[in-house]
């Protein structure tokens, strides 16, 4: 694993500084066929600068990565992909271009190499399997643990009230909040927000706890007084509201404008559907009673589900649909359930299929086979159910 990380550290800036110098060669060239100034051409095989500097910055990065894993994997999820970006915005190529999208992959795969904080692992592969099992969710709220560590397995869901003194300015309600990530947790202040659909915070909070956006993370559209803006989301391992807590997997959508002094973001409606919220307003407490039975996880997963190259095909009454389930999470899924809705004449049935493994940023075939119980011809899918 170490020896294929040093050969990345080595063969990438090489190749990336090779195809620096053909594009320079290449617009050498087309300026001398168009009647400008010939360059002479070069005898000695001294090294470029170029590749110089390539292979003292693989070098520096290669002691980095002996010395600091974890740090060096940090800062090439967070900043590798803007760096292979960038070098093609300098010298005027497409960020689209073949050789750039093979740099962001080769990256996050060298950062992937390193030891230190990873996606949740889902080795497997799903089929698809028709099933009429009702849903079983497991609880995602319970109390926050003495010790707040990333790796430790949340206690039980004890069932009680829990109140939370909060703070009004003006007409906002601040509320103080433990923010968990895969790289530790940190105690904050946020806006209990009821009009937010999704809890939001500031990029300098999600890099507290161990965690960064990608480029090639989703993005989500926001609603501002300055219109539509488009924001990247990530999901954090859970969410502390005073002496309760939503683990297992919280998206958070990266807003610094929501962020203001020591406020550093919105909770949102997706971490305050877990709990029967009561105002306390002249005891200035919040009265969170956690939801039996709980509410799951599915729609902090559903934005980062695709469904894809969705096809079907009719036999008589028998439907069968094959598509590509597609996860964008960096934390892969389980028991995923997409139904196919069918409607006609005033009715509406549906047949379902499983994927017991989607793994992370990854995809996987799912097939739904099933007699339709109306008469229609069209069909709708839907994500039913999903787990972290």
């Amino acid at each position: 694993m170490g020896a294929a990380g040093l050969v990345i550290c080595f063969v990438l800036p090489i190749v990336i500084a090779s195809w620096i110098r053909a594009l320079r060669a290449r617009r050498q060239a087309s300026g001398a066929a168009g009647g400008g100034p010939a360059t002479p051409a070069r005898t000695e095989q001294k090294p470029s600068s170029l590749m110089t500097i390539a292979v003292s910055n693989a070098l520096l990065l290669a002691v980095c990565a002996l010395a600091a894993p974890k740090a060096t994997q940090r800062a090439l999820h967070q900043h590798g992909a803007w760096w292979v970006a960038r070098i093609a915005r300098a010298v005027g190529g497409d960020e689209q271009n073949a050789v750039v999208r093979v740099g962001h992959g080769a990256v996050r795969w060298l950062a992937d190499l390193l030891p230190g904080p990873a996606p949740t692992p889902s080795p497997g592969t799903a089929s698809g399997t028709a099933s009429g099992t009702a849903p079983r969710l497991d609880s995602a709220v319970a109390r926050l643990p003495d010790a707040r560590r990333a790796d430790q397995a949340p206690p039980p869901d004890p069932g009680g009230e829990v109140r939370v003194v909060y703070e009004k300015r003006g007409n906002a309600i601040i509320v103080p909040v433990t923010v968990q990530g895969a790289g530790g947790s940190t105690a904050v202040k946020m806006i209990f927000d009821t009009g937010a659909s999704l809890t939001t915070i500031n990029e300098a909070t999600l890099r507290a706890v161990g965690q960064w956006v990608a480029t090639d993370d989703p993005t989500v559209e926001t609603h501002t007084a300055n219109g539509v803006v488009q924001r990247r989301i990530t999901a954090i391992e859970g969410v502390g509201l005073g002496a309760a807590r939503v683990g297992g997997g919280v998206t958070v959508s990266v807003c610094e404008p929501c962020a203001s002094g020591d406020v550093v973001g919105l909770l949102g409606l997706n971490v305050q559907r877990h709990f029967r919220v009561t105002l306390d307003h002249d005891a200035g407490k919040l009265v969170l009673a956690p939801k039996s039975p709980p509410v799951g996880h599915l729609q902090d997963i559903m934005p980062f589900v695709e469904m894809r190259d969705a096809s079907g095909e009719w036999r008589g009454p028998l439907l069968q649909v094959s598509l590509a389930l597609v996860n964008r999470a960096s934390r892969g899924l389980r028991n995923v359930r997409v139904a196919a809705v069918i409607k006609g004449e005033g009715k509406e049935g549906r047949i379902w299929g499983e994927a017991k493994v989607v793994p992370a940023k990854d995809r996987t075939p799912l097939k739904l086979e099933g007699l339709s119980p109306v008469k229609g011809k069209t069909f709708q899918l839907v994500l039913e159910r999903a787990e972290w």
